[in-house]
């Protein structure tokens, strides 16, 4: 009898735990079928505990994009309090915050953490979610290499033994986009088909749905097929009506607006939008409704209507300012989660030495006594260890050092790149909108003129200043996609010089002769952009300085090593002088200097050749490994 009331406390704990779990169950269960209001209703009439309902609220609140609000409830939850199963939730959940917020780095982290738990409590289908997250966030993430696609394969083996139709269906049309071949792009269908098999025996009619708008996206954007396309998004949307998901109807009328336009029939594209746009399923859909808005005004600018044109154009930027203010109040909220992390760890830590001291306290008699026997036996021992930990601690501020450096080198890399897409972004959709408009106010303003005034002067010096507007838009438009040409370099070295030379030919109207081979691995992200920026600023050297037509490009891998050599058929110049020019430090000099050095820190060489009148040619070797 008396060891029945551990008994019965062992029981309880049990039950709580279980009585947890079918609790979060049936929360996760109705997110995937997006009944959202149906868990409304289980925050009100279900007994929770406090941490339970703001876990539950958090994601609620992810789900509904409103992901300041997410942040907030997570915030409340007290982490030290939390069971196994309740920690896997909280950070399976905050991932899925931070994943709306586009943090990659924090959702990996988070994803890891949930993952251990999951396995560690014996949930497999969650676990093997977590693996499907891992592979989703490293896809759409800048630390994407080929290799990743091992947690798609991991994710869909463990799928057929779990026997998760749901989770099978979505393996399926994820292999179908990893496995699309160019010269059987229909094979793509087999895959799908699995997937319609899959979501016919799943629970969930989102699969369903989900596999019918992937059907019609790749008929209509990729094989424009737009009769297929059509009947897909149809039976997309008959699913989602029927749950009343309005979340995941707008997509799929934004797509079917881009048919309507693909068939020139504007007005149809116009009717598409507006009802997209007047679906609520949440007021935080930002990014749709941005693009819904500046569709809208390139419709109407299309039809000629200058005043929707311009409305659409400035509730496009209200809205753009709307999101700034929002992402402001996500990021203070998630400080404030995080600083309470840090908070919660150094109580942790505080009590866990508290505890220490106690102990230390116990023995600290007996340690003493053993101390002051051993103490002149070991002295000269401890002078010896001392030199040695002096010499692991220089090494190791060395190395630390040398670590920071190339710390420091990444970050100005980092904000070159930053700054150079925040100008491109600045010049396309504030200077260029702005120009937009006045334009197609000028355009109005011309017409009226040219019927009321027959001078010949005056109609002839208009229409010079709308060439001299259409000319600035179009340098502005140049100027854009040029600056923001390092973004290509995420995608690759090959396809990013491919692009760089396509568009510099049409712009500078220059020949490129292009020899690269297809690499066998991926270099390092930054190291990618480097090389990227490196063959740019020699490609604009060549056609400003030098002034070239014919410019060569060569990518090749061999024995370990990268080769990049850049030929071109202008006025050339004398090296030497150039380098060692110190006096007159010019831009074009100062420019070679820095990528003397960048190559450098890639632990590479660069060789410059060139003579006044014959041209230049740059090799540049960097290892691969």
């Amino acid at each position: 009898m008396k060891f029945k009331p551990h008994y019965n406390l062992l029981v309880f704990l049990v039950l709580t735990c279980s009585v947890a779990y079918a609790q979060f169950d049936k929360v996760n269960h109705k997110i995937a079928l997006r009944n959202l209001t149906a868990v409304d209703s289980i925050l009100i009439n279900e007994t929770l505990s406090q941490i339970d309902k703001n876990l539950i609220k958090g994601k609620l609140f992810v789900e509904r994009n409103q992901v300041d609000s997410a942040f907030h409830y997570l915030l409340l939850v007290d982490t030290l309090s939390l069971s196994t199963y309740q920690r896997a939730t909280y950070y399976d959940y905050l991932a899925s915050a931070h994943d709306q917020n586009i943090e990659y780095d924090l959702v990996l982290t988070y994803i890891n953490k949930a993952k251990e738990l999951y396995e560690e409590i014996g949930l497999k289908n969650e676990y093997n979610e977590m693996t499907m997250q891992m592979y989703l966030t490293l896809l759409s993430s800048p630390f994407f290499k080929g290799d990743d696609v091992s947690y798609l394969n991991t994710f869909y083996e463990n799928t057929k033994k779990l026997n998760n139709y749901s989770q099978l269906s979505r393996a399926e049309i994820n292999l179908a986009f990893e496995n699309f071949d160019m010269e059987n792009p229909m094979g793509f269908t087999d895959y799908f088909d699995r997937a319609i098999e899959y979501a016919g025996k799943s629970s969930n009619p989102i699969d369903l749905a989900r596999i019918y708008t992937y059907y019609g996206m790749m008929y209509g954007e990729n094989f424009q097929r737009p009769e297929l396309a059509e009947k897909y998004y149809d039976d997309a949307l008959e699913i989602y009506e029927s749950i009343e998901d309005g979340f995941k109807q707008k997509p799929i009328y934004i797509l079917k607006a881009n048919l309507a336009r693909q068939k020139n029939d504007t007005q149809e594209s116009i009717r598409l939008l507006k009802f997209a746009d007047s679906l609520t399923s949440s007021s935080f859909e930002t990014e749709l409704n941005l693009r819904i808005y500046k569709q809208l005004a390139e419709d109407y600018k299309s039809l000629g209507e200058v005043d929707s044109a311009f409305a659409y154009m400035k509730k496009f930027d209200e809205m753009r300012d709307q999101f700034a203010v929002q992402q402001q109040n996500i990021n203070m909220t998630r400080f404030e989660a995080e600083k309470k992390d840090k908070q919660n760890l150094i109580l942790q830590k505080k009590n866990q030495r508290s505890q220490f001291i106690i102990f230390i306290v116990s023995i600290s008699a007996f340690l003493l006594a053993i101390v002051s026997f051993l103490l002149y036996k070991n002295i000269k021992k401890k002078q010896q260890l001392k030199e040695k930990e002096f010499e692991i601690l220089r090494n190791q501020f060395e190395s630390k050092q040398r670590s920071l450096e190339l710390r420091a080198i990444d970050r100005l890399l980092t904000a070159q790149e930053e700054e150079r897409q925040n100008l491109a972004s600045e010049l396309h959709d504030n200077i260029g909108s702005i120009l937009t408009a006045t334009n197609m106010h000028f355009s109005v303003l011309e017409k009226q003129v040219k019927q009321q005034v027959k001078d010949n002067k005056l109609i002839d010096l208009l229409e010079k200043t709308s060439s001299l507007l259409e000319d600035a838009y179009k340098d502005i438009r140049k100027m854009a996609h040029y600056k923001n040409a390092g973004q290509m370099a995420h995608n690759g070295l090959i396809p990013a010089v491919r692009n760089l030379a396509k568009k510099s030919a049409s712009l500078k109207g220059v020949e490129f002769d292009l020899n690269l081979s297809e690499l066998g691995i991926r270099l390092n992200n930054k190291v990618e952009i480097g090389l990227f920026r490196t063959i740019q600023e020699l490609i604009t050297n060549a056609l400003k300085h030098a002034s070239s037509s014919l410019i060569s490009i060569s990518i090749f891998e061999e024995n370990g090593n990268l080769t990049i050599m850049i030929e071109d058929d202008g006025k050339g110049f004398d090296v030497n002088s150039v380098l060692n020019n110190t006096k007159e430090k010019d831009e074009f000099g100062i420019g070679l200097h820095s990528l003397y050095e960048r190559i450098n820190d890639y632990k590479g060489k660069m060789k410059i050749e060139s003579t006044p009148g014959e041209g230049t040619t740059v090799i540049i070797e960097v290892p691969v490994d």
